[in-house]
């Protein structure tokens, strides 16, 4: 986990992360406005990248081993409230209670959480032969000095690629660890 930007000085960085020896040589790290740190396959291009009027960041990326999707609401508390919903119970009630009427984005078809506690949640899904693993995090406001915000990092690899995608998702979620 980087504790600020300052951890980065001439093209080196400081994590709080170890990336398995085997998988170190196929990977690099990116970094845009809006997206925290993400581990990414090397031949990863960027196939979106948007930051919204409104400070919400969209990043997508394709590989031959994974393609990933990163998302974060920043300060859009209805964005963050609405994507937040098919992962966070208190998200759907915060969203119900504060725009009446309003749907959250629906759960994907299949989604199973794997690990769920008050701000993250572990998930996948089935996405044609392959399966989609995230991560999402979700700050409610309601502690001090905390906005409503709602970040997620997806992969979607084969089989095969399994640990890759485990990787990424770990790295992802102790950079964004509160």
């Amino acid at each position: 986990m980087t504790t600020s930007e300052g951890s980065c000085h001439q093209n080196a960085c400081s994590f709080q992360f170890t990336v398995p020896a085997e998988q170190a040589p196929s990977l690099k790290l990116l970094k845009l406005d809006g997206i925290s740190w993400i581990l990414a396959p090397k031949d990863a291009i960027i196939s979106r990248a948007q930051v919204g009027a409104n400070g919400s960041a969209v990043l997508a990326l394709k590989s031959t081993r994974a393609n990933l999707s990163a998302y974060d609401s920043s300060a859009c508390v209805g964005c963050a409230l609405s994507a937040a919903a098919p992962y966070f119970d208190n998200a759907k009630r915060e969203l119900e209670e504060t725009f009446p009427g309003v749907d959250g984005d629906r759960p994907k078809k299949g989604l199973k959480s794997i690990r769920k506690d008050r701000t993250t949640a572990f998930y996948s899904y089935p996405a044609n032969s392959r399966t989609t693993h995230g991560v999402a995090k979700f700050l409610d406001g309601k502690n001090p000095y905390d906005d409503v915000n709602f970040n997620k990092l997806e992969v979607t690899v084969d089989q095969k690629n399994t640990k890759l995608a485990t990787t990424i998702l770990n790295f992802y979620y102790y950079q964004n660890k509160q």
